[in-house]
C-alpha cells in the first residue's frame, strides 16, 4: 500500500482529525456565490499527523490504493471517522444522568433523548 503526504497550509488541522480516520477530497466549482461539488474522492487512512520542522507547515500522511488519484492544490480535504471505533451512542448496559440548574428562577426542561446501542450479547 502506497502512502501520501498531504503539505497543509501554517493552521493547525481540525483538531477532531485523529490517525485511524479516513480521509476524503473533493474538486469544488463556483455555482453562483457557493462552490460545489457532485462526487467526492476516498484517499485512504490517516497514518500520521505531523509539523515539518523546515517550514512549520502541516503533514496529514495517508494510506492510499496504488490506482488512487492524488488531490489537486485548490481540493477540498475532509475526513470522517471510522465507524469501528467511533460510534455514537451509550453502550453499556445502563446509564446514570444528573440534571442540574444553578439558577434560582424557574426552568423548564423542553426536552430528553436518548439513544441505545448494542455493546454485547
Amino acid at each position: 500500500m502506497a502512502t501520501i503526504d498531504l503539505k497543509m497550509g501554517l493552521n493547525k488541522p481540525n483538531n477532531a482529525l485523529q490517525i485511524g480516520d479516513i480521509a476524503f477530497f473533493t474538486s469544488l466549482s463556483q455555482t453562483g456565490s457557493f462552490k460545489t461539488s457532485n462526487s467526492f474522492t476516498k484517499l485512504g487512512v490517516v497514518r500520521k499527523i505531523s509539523q515539518d520542522s523546515s517550514d512549520n507547515k502541516w503533514i496529514i500522511k495517508v494510506n492510499i490504493e496504488s490506482n488512487t488519484r492524488s488531490p489537486s492544490a485548490n481540493d477540498y480535504l475532509f475526513f470522517a471517522k471510522s465507524t469501528k471505533v467511533n460510534y455514537s451512542g451509550v453502550s453499556g448496559y445502563y446509564s446514570r444522568v444528573t440534571l442540574s440548574n444553578n439558577k434560582t428562577a424557574e426552568a423548564e426542561l423542553y426536552a430528553i433523548n436518548s439513544d441505545i446501542v448494542i455493546d454485547s450479547k
